[in-house]
Order: structure tokens, then sequence, then C-alpha cells
């Protein structure tokens, strides 16, 4: 019998359907190279589990040609970082300098000081202190603040400050401003106080050592709605400076907080 062999030559253009191919007929090694395009494929149908392995860490990104590259792996604390257009983006420290942290928060109840501690000149060249909603049980307290350094609270006499009394209210009203010298001891931020005292201020080390205080408060004043005003203040002393202290001089801390954060040294 003789065979007969069918031949490219004898079948003609378009003339095999898909209906005429067998099942799994044809296979991956007769494909034309760049024969598979975008549109062959299906919505959704390379799965990671199909992608040529890569680094831990890396990231895909395109080169200015629309290729795709891989992003090299960081080291621990970098961030992602955009090179702008045209480039590609890396890992990078974060740049030094100007980043805010929380330090701490201490709360008063019924307490005979609040204070503050964290505050260290090698990470922080300033600190913001808030006071919020400060409540002395005796209205006819002063409310002081002091330094604290690695050896205690400093207790010696390089206490300089000033600060501004805006009074509205019933039996007081107007506008008062004091000055106290290096003699004091402490700094005096409020007096007479029977109400909740908020308050704002940055604390900066000067010359590595001297401390800088300024900002803003107001409260309740017995006699009058309203106390608050600018205030400053210099401790001119060679100290350490680890925290602050803020005490009544008469009754206690009855309720509030005080919350410090740090601006990172440049």
């Amino acid at each position: 019998m003789a065979t007969t062999e069918v031949t490219v030559g004898v079948i003609k253009d378009a003339s095999i359907t898909a209906a005429k191919m067998a099942a799994n007929s044809v296979d991956s090694a007769s494909y034309v190279d760049g024969s598979i395009d975008p549109e062959h494929l299906a919505n959704n149908a390379v799965t990671l589990a199909k992608m040529a392995s890569g680094t831990d860490g890396n990231i895909i990104s395109f080169d200015s040609s629309g290729n795709p590259v891989a992003i090299s792996t960081g080291t621990d604390g970098q961030v992602l970082t955009s090179a702008g257009a045209g480039a590609q983006p890396a890992f990078e420290d974060l740049a030094a300098g100007g980043g805010t942290s929380f330090i701490t928060t201490v709360t008063a109840s019924g307490s005979s000081a609040l204070t503050p501690t964290g505050f260290n000149g090698s990470v922080y060249s300033s600190y913001i202190v808030t006071l919020n909603k400060i409540v002395l049980s005796s209205g006819s307290a002063s409310f002081r603040l002091k330094a604290v350094e690695s050896g205690g609270t400093f207790s010696g006499g390089n206490y300089t400050h000033n600060y501004s009394e805006i009074l509205i209210g019933q039996s007081a009203s107007g506008f008062y401003a004091n000055w106290e010298g290096a003699t004091a001891g402490y700094i005096h931020l409020a007096e007479n106080i029977d109400g909740p005292m908020m308050g704002s201020y940055i604390v900066t080390t000067l010359n590595s050592s001297h401390v800088h205080i300024q900002g803003h408060h107001i409260a309740d004043k017995v006699g009058a709605t309203y106390k608050g005003g600018p205030f400053q203040a210099y401790i001119h002393s060679n100290l350490t400076l680890t925290g602050l202290t803020f005490y009544p001089t008469a009754g206690n801390i009855t309720s509030g907080s005080i919350t410090v954060t740090g601006i990172k040294n440049a």
C-alpha cells in the first residue's frame, strides 16, 4: 500500500482551522520567538508564581526607555527617594536634622511636681514643651519651673525671666509686665490661677550649656476671667539639661499633663 504524504505544498493557505487541530498538539517548542504579544494574554493570567525569582526587598521600576529594572534593596532605616523624572528611585538615608520626635508625656494626679525628662543635647537642638489643662489645688499658689540636670534639680541663682500678663475680667483688667533677675533661683510662670492653664514653650540649649525658654501661656486667674501673655527666660549656667520640673508653691497639681517633643540636631 502506497504511503501518501501531506506536504506543505498541498495545503492551501488558511485551510487548517482550530477544529482540525488535535488537543495539545502545539507546545512551546513550536512557538516562534516573539510571537506571543500582550493581546494573547488574558487579563490576570500572569500570577506571582509565574514571575521570575528576584532578590528579597528589591522593587520593580522602569528605566528611561521604559524597560523594567530592579531597584536594589536598601538598608534598615533607609527610605525610597525619588530622583525626579527620567531617573530611577533609590533607597537612601533620611536627611539629617529638622525632624521631630516625641519624647515624653507626664500626667498629674495630685502631684507635687511634674518632671518631664529625656532631654539629650547630643540628639536634640530644641524642645517643644506643651502644658495641657494644668489645674492647681490652691488658687493662691505660684506656678514655677526649674531645670533638671544629671545631678538633679538645678537650684542655683542663675535664672532670669520676664513675662507679661493681660488681665481681662471682673475686678482686674489691664496689662502688666514683670522681670526678675538672676537671684530668683527659679522661673516664675504664673500666680493666683484657679482654672486650667495652657501653654507652649520652645526650650533651646545655647552654647552647649545655657538654656533659653520662650513661649506663651493662658489661664483663669482669681478675680479675672483670663490671664495670659508672652514669656521668656534664660538660665545662664553651665549645665547639661536633662529635663524640667514644674511645681506650685502651695498645694499640688490636681490634674493636667505636660508633653515634650524634641527637634533633632541638624
